[in-house]
Order: C-alpha cells, then structure tokens, then sequence
C-alpha cells in the first residue's frame, strides 16, 4: 500500500511540473514577444515626429540633433524587429541597412539644404541692398531730370530760347521722353526686386523657370533704359548695379541656389517618404513575427492542454487501478490473516486438549 501510494504521488508531482515547466516556457516566449511589439510601436510613433521635426529644422544644431535621435529610433526598430524574428525566424529582408542609408542621406541633404538657405537669405539681402541703391539713383538721376525739365520750361517763358518751335521740340523729344523712361526704370527696378523676394519662398522647379523668364525680361528691359540717364556717372553705376541682377540670374547665383535648394527638399521629402514606408515593413514584419509568435504559443498550449490532460486521466486512472488494487490487497490480506488466525486456534485447542488429558 504505501508503494502505490508514493507511485501515485510521483506520478501527481511528474504531471504538476510538467505543466508549470512548459507554461513557464511559454510565458517566457510570448511575454517578450509582445513587449518587443509594444516598443516598436511606440518608437514607430516617435520616428513620424522625428521626421516631421527634421523638415522643420531651421539650426545646423537643431538638425544633426533631430537626424542623431531619428538614426537611433530607427535603429531601435531593427535590432527589435530581428530580435523578434530571432524568436520566431522570418524570411531575410534588407530593409535595415536601407532604413539606415536613408537617415544618413537624410541628414547629409538637410544640412546642404541649410547651407543653401543661409546663403539664399545672403544673396537676397545683397540684392535687397542693390535694389535701394538702386532706387536711390534713379530718383535722383529722375529729381534731375525734372530740373532740366523745369529749366526748359522756365527759359521758354523768360524768352531766353530764340528758336521757340525747336526748344519745345527739343523739351518734348528729348526731355519729357527721358522723363518717362526713367519713371519705368523706377517702376521696372520695383518690379525686379519684389520678383527676387519671392525666391526664396519658390516651391517648384517651373516657378523658378517662369520667374527666371521674367527677371530676364525685366532685367534687359532696365538696361535698356540706362542710356535716359542724365549723366555718365550714373549710367556707369547702374550699369554695374544692374549686372549684379544679372548675375543672380547666373551659375550660383539667387535663382541657380534656389533651384538647388529645391532639389534637395524633393529629395528630403522623397526620403522621408520612403523611410515611412521602410519603418512601416519593419513594423508590419515585427507585427507578424509577433503574431507569429502568438499563434505558436496558442498551437503550444494547446498541445500543453492536450498534454496535461491525458496525463491526468492516466493519473486518474492510475489512482483508481491503485485504490483497487489496494482494496484487493486489504482483503485478501485481511482474509489470510483470519484464516490463519483460525487454524492457529484450533491448534491451540488441540494441543490444549492434549495437555489437560495427559494431566489427568
């Protein structure tokens, strides 16, 4: 009886941890799983913001610190997402390293973009500069005209022209029409300067050429107004005022930098779209590592289940083979003792018997 007992209470014990023991295992697989998961989701969430506050960086500081914390949240994603496919192993995939030449670029084309923008806001001021200069000659060189025009005027009243019809054909021809002119150089040079102001904020590749067209057109429009001026000197100063418009016009100039820069936040743009969509593989394939995982474990524990309970209708069994045999056990000792009870005492009868006939 007591050897079926302790067989049983083995047998109980076996069932017992093999049941902690492979639920143990399970936990141990599924729990990081979904931990892993779960920081991949959030580090997916902070790589949306990173790459929306790259675009918005206006320091080269603020931008190598945003392009440092966005390369080590994407790195954060592929060292969970091959850890998560170390666990339950996927199909290889060569999205990490490109998830990593994408930040680099990234970075690498925001800072050009930056320093193309410094010098843009450098080039504008120049020619904002160029533009007052401007605007200050021909006002004057216009203010002289107007005196001449005066002058004219007034001689002709004080009788001091002899040959009237030619003084007011000279007034007329010559001075009113130079008048003119440099009133349109005022309102051209106007013109030219609000058309480079609007460089900068240029979004497309077809406005700058359109614009570029334009400045073209009004730039020579303005040279060809430069020989109304009243004196030399003047002529030779605009003249060379009216270059440096030309030359933001040229390689590396305002228009050339702008276009660049333009280029390169298509290219960041493009870049950032495609990091959305690499981190996106990586969160959808660590999602599936993950669900993976899960469907594992379930097949497992079900296993486990299925497991565990035939060994419990073995142990049941087992109790109930051993309560039966431990109930045939009792009785068939319990009926040999009797039996033997019995005949030792009829033998003591007996020989008690014996003893009290030879006495007598």
């Amino acid at each position: 009886m007591a050897v079926l007992a302790i067989m049983v209470g083995v047998a109980a014990i076996a069932v017992n941890r093999y049941s902690v023991r492979r639920q143990s295992d399970l936990i141990e697989t599924i729990l990081p799983a979904m931990q892993l998961a779960s920081r991949i989701g959030e580090t997916t969430e902070v790589v949306s913001t990173l790459a929306t506050a790259f675009v918005h960086a206006d320091t080269p500081e603020d931008l190598k610190k945003v392009a440092s914390a966005l390369g080590l949240a994407v790195s954060k994603i592929e060292a969970g997402a091959r850890e998560l496919e170390g666990i339950n192993p996927l199909p290889p995939d060569n999205t990490s390293s490109e998830a990593a030449k994408i930040v680099e670029r990234m970075a690498r084309n925001g800072q050009e973009e930056l320093r193309l923008s410094i010098a843009i806001a450098r080039a504008g001021g120049e020619l904002g500069r160029v533009g007052d200069q401007l605007d200050r000659l021909v006002e004057a060189e216009t203010d002289l005209a107007r005196l001449k025009i005066t002058a004219g005027i007034a001689g002709i009243y004080a009788g001091q022209e002899p040959d009237l019809r030619s003084s007011l054909d000279t007034l007329a021809d010559r001075y009113f029409f130079a008048f003119e002119r440099l009133a349109e150089l005022a309102r051209m040079v106007d013109t030219i300067r609000l058309k480079f102001q609007q460089v900068p904020d240029i979004v497309t590749a077809d406005e700058v050429a359109r614009l570029t067209s334009e400045l073209d057109e009004q730039i020579e429009l303005a040279a060809g107004r430069i020989t109304y001026l009243p004196t030399g000197a003047a002529q030779q100063e605009v003249t060379a005022l009216i270059q440096t418009f030309r030359d933001a016009l040229a390689v590396e100039g305002l228009i050339d930098l702008q276009r660049m820069r333009i280029a390169l936040q298509n290219a960041i743009a493009t870049d950032s779209e495609d990091l959305r969509l690499v981190i996106s593989s990586l969160s959808d394939r660590a999602r599936q590592a993950r669900d993976a995982v899960q469907a594992t474990g379930l097949a497992h524990m079900t296993e486990v289940q299925r497991v565990s309970s035939q060994m419990t209708a073995a142990l049941l069994a087992w109790v109930i083979a051993a309560v039966i045999a431990g109930a045939v056990l009792w009785l068939y000792a319990r009926k040999q003792l009797v039996a033997r009870l019995a005949n030792l005492s009829a033998a003591l009868s007996r020989l008690q018997a014996v003893i009290t006939a030879r006495l007598l």
